[in-house]
């Protein structure tokens, strides 16, 4: 399995250029993990979803190393509560077959800014993703036409490119994901440190992404999959900017998994804050592995 998906990720970083930029995907990373989840042969044990906090701070590579069975990071950065629950419903559960899936819960997944609504517009409006949704779909002479010159365009890549490749994700990092959906950068393995500062003040959680996020572990729950909510720990920058609204995070997944009989972690302890963030905002290196090793540990 893991040769198929390694082969897999590596076409995924090929192709990405291709198609991350042409406005049919959200976003690379989007269109990657999707094409690495497509070419699973075997279910998942563990999948992690969430928004930028676990994507950068969740090291499925390393869990998986430690723990002798497949954990795939399936978070998408900037991704609100109803972004999260189309992407695990139609796209996750479906691809990866998981036992269990690690629900990474901030006070972004559950209020978030006028960016990350435009984040979730963005994946709800894409193209590829109505595409995905609905393989059957017939599809018109212009949308033949546009996927001939597609298929042309990564041919011509295929053919041109001699090594692995950089995708480069939105234009901005030097970073490709790994076959655990991990991610990493492109030059020798060394992390690259991402900002995850808020652009704007947060409101505390809204009753109707509490909502959504109910119905979301009920039916994980009803599929027969194991749910486990995490609450992610928030830079001291953007506590600062939620006031009081960061403590009210634990409270819903408390609330959540008494409701429905899921299990709960609070991440905040698992790593020093001084560790996992330096500069108040941006995620360390180092505190991830440490993050990543003790919530491993809570797992088992």
């Amino acid at each position: 399995m893991m040769l198929a998906l390694v082969a897999s990720e590596a076409g995924a970083r090929l192709l990405a250029p291709g198609f991350g930029h042409n406005g049919d995907w959200p976003s690379n990373e989007t269109f990657v993990k999707y094409t690495q989840l497509s070419n699973l042969s075997d279910p998942v044990d563990t999948v992690y979803v969430g928004s930028s906090l676990v994507a950068f701070g969740v090291d499925s590579k390393l869990i998986s190393e430690r723990t002798g069975n497949f954990h795939y990071n399936a978070a998408l950065s900037a991704g609100q509560i109803e972004t999260l629950d189309t992407w695990t419903r139609e796209f996750v559960v479906p691809l990866a077959r998981p036992r269990r899936i690690v629900l990474g819960v901030g006070p972004t997944e559950l209020a978030g800014t006028a960016a990350d609504d435009g984040n979730r517009d963005r994946f709800a409006q894409a193209p590829a993703i109505a595409q995905a949704r609905h393989p059957t779909r017939m599809r018109s002479a212009e949308e033949s036409v546009q996927v001939r010159s597609e298929l042309f365009n990564v041919r011509r890549q295929l053919r041109s490119v001699r090594d692995a490749g950089r995708a480069i994700v939105d234009g901005e990092f030097p970073q490709y994901w790994g076959p655990y959906g991990e991610r990493q950068d492109d030059f020798g393995g060394e992390r690259v440190v991402a900002s995850l500062d808020a652009d704007s003040a947060l409101d505390g959680p809204s009753p109707e992404r509490i909502a959504t996020l109910n119905e979301l572990v009920d039916w994980l729950t009803d599929q027969g999959i194991e749910v486990v909510l995490l609450e992610m720990p928030a830079s001291p920058t953007l506590l600062d900017q939620l006031g009081g609204a960061g403590d009210d995070v634990l409270k819903v997944l408390e609330q959540t998994a008494s409701r429905q009989g899921v299990s709960v972690i609070d991440g905040r302890p698992l790593a020093d804050q001084d560790e996992l963030f330096f500069d108040g905002s941006h995620l360390n290196p180092a505190g991830q592995a440490e993050f990543s090793q003790a919530l491993s540990a809570k797992l088992e």
